[in-house]
C-alpha cells in the first residue's frame, strides 16, 4: 500500500505541475496580447499620421488667411465708400461755394483733407495740366481780342501794393497790351469782391465805357447786372477754386490773375 500510495502521490504532483504550467502559459499569453506589425508598416503608419496632421494645420492656416482677407476686403470697400461719399459731398459743397462766392475758410475740414490727398495723388498732375490749359485758353482769347482792337480791362483780387508783381507776372505769361489793370485799394480789401466789381464797373460805364463781354473762372465775377454783355465761364478744376483761387484776403495765395473782365 505504501508503494501504491507513493505512486498515486507522484501522479497527483505531476498533474498539479502540469496544471500550474498551463495556467502560467495562459496568463503569459493573455498579458502579451495586442497589435503586432513590422518596422516598415510602423514607419508608413507614423508617416500617414504626420501627413494628416500637416494637412489639418495647413487647412487651418488657409482658413485664417481667407478670413483675414475677407475682413480686409470688406474694410476696403467701406473705406472706398466712405471716401467716395466724402468726395461727392465736398464736390457739391465746392459747387455751392462757387455759386455763392464762399471763402475757403467755410469749407469743412474733411474737404481740406481730401484736397491734400488729391494733391498727393498722381491725378493732381492732370488737374494742374487742366488749370494750365485754362490759362493758355484765356491767353489766346486775350491775344485774339487785342488783334481785333478790343480794349481789355483786367480786374484782380490782389491789393494795389502788389501791382508791380502782378504786372511782371502778366508780362511773363505773355499777357500785355491791355488797357488797364484794376486792383483793390486799401479800403476795398475787406469789401466783398462782387461789390468791388459792381462799384468799379459803374465807374467805367460812367466814364464812357461799354462792357461787351465778361470772362472769368469765378462765379462772383460773372454775377451782377450787365447790359448787353456776353458772359464766358472758364472751366475751373475741382478743388482748385475752393482752396487756392478764392484766397483774396491772402495776397500770397492769389498769384493767378483771374477773374478777368473784357
Amino acid at each position: 500500500m505504501s508503494a501504491y500510495g507513493h505512486e498515486m502521490e507522484r501522479e497527483h504532483s505531476a498533474q498539479s505541475l502540469s496544471t500550474r504550467g498551463s495556467s502560467e502559459m495562459g496568463s503569459q499569453y493573455t498579458t502579451e496580447a495586442g497589435i503586432y506589425m513590422s518596422a516598415s508598416a510602423a514607419t508608413v503608419f507614423i508617416s500617414g499620421l504626420v501627413t494628416v496632421g500637416i494637412s489639418v494645420v495647413s487647412l487651418l492656416i488657409a482658413l485664417t488667411v481667407m478670413l483675414n482677407s475677407c475682413q480686409s476686403r470688406n474694410s476696403g470697400v467701406l473705406e472706398v465708400y466712405r471716401n467716395t461719399h466724402n468726395y461727392d459731398y465736398c464736390r457739391n459743397f465746392a459747387l455751392h461755394a462757387e455759386l455763392n462766392s464762399l471763402g475757403a475758410d467755410l469749407f469743412p475740414e474733411i474737404c481740406k483733407d481730401i484736397n491734400i490727398q488729391i494733391k498727393k495723388d498722381p491725378l493732381h498732375e492732370s488737374i494742374r495740366d487742366a488749370n494750365y490749359l485754362k490759362h493758355i485758353f484765356a491767353m489766346k482769347l486775350c491775344l485774339k481780342l487785342q488783334s481785333s482792337r478790343w480794349p481789355l480791362i483786367l480786374f484782380s483780387r490782389r491789393p494795389e501794393k502788389l501791382r508791380n508783381t502782378t504786372v511782371e507776372h502778366l508780362m511773363s505769361m505773355g499777357c500785355h497790351g491791355w488797357s488797364s489793370l484794376i486792383m483793390r485799394i486799401d479800403d476795398e480789401m475787406l469789401m466783398d469782391f462782387q461789390e468791388f466789381l459792381s462799384r468799379r464797373r459803374t465807374m467805367l460805364q460812367r466814364g464812357g465805357f461799354r462792357i461787351m463781354a465778361v470772362v472769368s473762372s469765378q462765379m462772383d465775377a460773372l454775377s451782377g447786372r450787365y447790359s448787353s454783355a456776353r458772359i464766358f465761364k472758364l472751366p475751373n478744376p475741382f478743388f482748385q477754386y475752393n482752396m487756392e483761387d478764392h484766397g483774396e484776403i491772402h495776397p500770397s495765395q492769389t498769384s493767378k490773375l483771374l477773374p478777368k473782365e473784357v
